[in-house]
């Protein structure tokens, strides 16, 4: 890691040609957040509102190993079998019909070689396999969504809750949350497509109804379990289905964070003796000669070091991370708009002064 700064000038320029309104990124060396730049704005209309470091971006993505980390505290202290079938934590009605169900891993949820596809889209759509259980890599939103709703089944808490007291708190990420809370109005950032045309983020307008009707509930969101959503959809939107990808919270996608926060959670791997951080960097399937997958986040092989990284992208946010254990050093990049992972590539050749062939795979 050679730059603890990237000039503002170069910056907006990336931003101009891609269409990208605002962006954040924090910067770690020799385990330490040594500094944070924000640039632009929240809301391309207005222009308004400036982008600083406590705002919060759609992680998208990036939500998956914040989720992972917190499954292997459970694993640790033996709660939890990674190798053990998901099926005989919480049965599916569906594996009746379809036995690649019952075969499913934790372990191969996390690592992406379940088989089962990203996401269904319409109620209609059934559960399908690219491949048996642990015999390839398909990258898959539904598998942790199946792992989400073993762990509320294991430990009888909300996934939000849960995931408060095992890594968001714990880590100092006091902002960040998989739900909506009304302090959020202030603090969010827009979306954007199509060159920086806003787009209001989808868990905030899910996520204000859900909060009129925990209020009508009397039931703090945070304490809902998968069913409590469930049976509340119907009055957040008559069109909306009970499947993952329309849910909140939803661990493969739905954290809310600031750059700070999350590069907090990111010292974790920097951490020459954290088991959990250790276990979850250790090759699980290799993608080809310089990269592969450990338990929820990617690996790339430099000069013989192991680093990792991760992306997010949902249509109107994208983002990055990658660190390097050896030499204590990482960076983590929100963006606003739909073209952010391209900025995020210069940024991150910028700071480190070398290319990553995570891009390349992207």
């Amino acid at each position: 890691m050679q730059a603890s700064t990237i000039p503002t000038e170069k910056l907006l320029e990336f931003m101009e040609t891609a269409g990208v309104p605002g962006l954040v990124f924090s910067i770690i060396k020799d385990r330490q957040v040594i500094s944070t730049q924000a640039i632009g704005v929240k809301n391309s209309e207005t222009k308004e509102e400036p982008i600083t470091e406590n705002t919060l971006f759609q992680a998208a993505s990036l939500s998956k190993p914040v989720f992972t980390y917190g499954v292997l505290t459970l694993k640790q202290e033996g709660k939890l079998d990674l190798d053990k079938p998901l099926h005989d934590y919480l049965p599916l009605p569906e594996a009746d019909e379809i036995p690649q169900l019952k075969l499913i891993t934790t372990r191969q949820a996390l690592t992406h070689t379940s088989g089962l596809q990203n996401w269904r889209f319409d109620i209609e759509d059934k559960f399908e396999f690219e491949f048996e259980p642990g015999t390839g890599f398909s990258y898959s939103g539904e598998g942790f969504f199946y792992v989400q709703r073993v762990i509320e089944q294991i430990t009888g808490q909300s996934i939000e809750s849960f995931l408060q007291k095992r890594v968001l708190r714990p880590f100092g990420m006091t902002n960040s949350t998989y739900i909506w809370r009304a302090e959020h109005e202030a603090m969010i950032s827009m979306g954007h497509r199509d060159r920086g045309q806003k787009a209001n983020p989808w868990n905030a307008w899910q996520g204000r109804k859900l909060l009129e009707i925990a209020a009508q509930k009397n039931k703090a969101l945070d304490s809902w379990l998968y069913q409590d959503f469930v049976e509340a959809l119907p009055q957040v939107h008559a069109n909306l289905s009970p499947l993952p990808n329309n849910m909140i919270p939803n661990v493969a996608g739905s954290l809310l964070t600031t750059a700070p926060e999350y590069a907090q959670f990111m010292l974790r791997f920097l951490e020459p003796k954290n088991e959990i951080a250790g276990h979850m960097l250790k090759s699980q399937h290799q993608l080809n000669s310089l990269l592969s997958w450990g338990i929820g986040i990617g690996l790339e092989k430099i000069d013989s070091e192991t680093c990792f990284w991760h992306w997010g992208e949902n249509g109107c946010f994208e983002n990055f991370m990658f660190g390097n254990p050896k030499t204590g050093n990482g960076i983590v990049i929100l963006t606003n708009g739909n073209r952010g992972l391209k900025i995020c590539e210069r940024i991150v050749q910028t700071v480190t002064e070398q290319g990553l062939n995570a891009f390349l795979w992207i």
